[in-house]
């Protein structure tokens, strides 16, 4: 699904939001209008093959605690070198957006609200926003959710390793984005946490991570695909295909999952017959006016190739 405290400013006078990414990082691409969300990155521009638009509703449950009171349970086992503990303490304070200044600074409540009027946030979620994530904020002993998630990526968790994977390959193309940018339209600079491991190949990450069987790093590579696939002519296809894997392999893709609560809470009916996890990314797909054949057929493909073992195969590395 912010933060990783990874940071991409957005190309507004409203400041710098902490790149923040929910445990269900889908939402990412739902829509140009939600380029700057409270659980999501404030990614730059591609072309999106989601139609749901709006401001998101704060649906689930994990996140609606004090975040400071979820991540304490998990402190010592991370600290103590479990991996899964290190990745759930990350996507935690990868869930609570960081309102920035230019300067680095943190804006007030109040400031806050005025200044994200114009990108669909109401101030009902940045209250909540403060609320639960406050006492994230004010801890100068709990480290960053990069750290935490660079820690949990060295000792190979499958989704920490995708979701670094992530970060990078948006860090790289935002930064082509920001030099390639025309004259006169003043981008900001993307900035980015220290413990950011650079020098990582991201497909390198998700080809290593995509054997574990794990469906959340199929949901990554779900939402990355058309940058991973970029040029390729089916990587609208892929994107459903790939987020059709994930819910068949187990990820909650159901009308009550934290994936679809943003189309359904926006979408009047749209969840009202799902009765099959695969009903949710089919859905997207036909409301694309993407070919439901080829997504299943690409889906297949994928899946045949997980089965047999055929890594290599899957267009990762290339």
């Amino acid at each position: 699904m912010k933060q990783i405290t990874f940071y991409i400013v957005v190309a507004t006078s409203v400041g710098c939001i902490a790149w923040s990414l929910r445990s269900h990082p889908i939402d990412s691409l739902m829509a140009k209008a939600e380029a700057v969300g409270p659980y999501t990155p404030a990614r730059p521009a591609v072309e999106d093959p989601l139609p749901v638009a709006g401001p998101k509703k704060i649906t689930s449950p994990e996140l609606a605690p004090d975040a400071f009171d979820q991540i304490q349970p998990l402190l010592k086992a991370g600290r103590n070198g479990d991996r899964d503990a290190q990745l759930q303490i990350a996507k935690i304070m990868r869930s609570c957006p960081n309102y920035y200044r230019k300067d680095q600074s943190r804006m007030s409540l109040d400031e806050t609200i005025s200044s994200y009027q114009a990108t669909g946030i109401g101030a009902e979620e940045i209250r909540h926003n403060f609320e639960r994530c406050s006492r994230i904020w004010a801890s100068a002993d709990l480290g960053t959710s990069g750290e935490w998630l660079a820690m949990a990526t060295k000792a190979k968790q499958a989704q920490a390793m995708a979701l670094t994977a992530e970060d990078l390959l948006w860090k790289a193309h935002s930064e082509v984005l920001f030099r390639n940018a025309p004259p006169g339209s003043n981008p900001e600079p993307v900035v980015t946490d220290p413990a950011l491991d650079t020098t990582l190949d991201p497909r390198k990450l998700l080809l290593e991570a995509a054997h574990s069987n794990n469906p959340d790093v199929y949901n990554v590579i779900s939402h990355l695909s058309l940058l991973l696939f970029a040029g390729n002519p089916d990587a609208h296809a892929l994107y459903y295909s790939w987020m059709l894997v994930a819910c068949q392999r187990g990820l909650d893709c159901g009308k009550n999952s934290d994936l679809a609560a943003s189309l359904c809470s926006h979408s009047a009916g749209a969840c009202d017959n799902f009765k099959d996890p695969t009903d949710y990314p089919l859905w997207l797909a036909t409301n694309s006016k993407v070919d439901l054949s080829l997504v299943e057929t690409r889906a297949a493909e994928i899946i045949a190739k997980l089965d047999a073992g055929e890594y290599d195969e899957l267009g990762l590395g290339s």
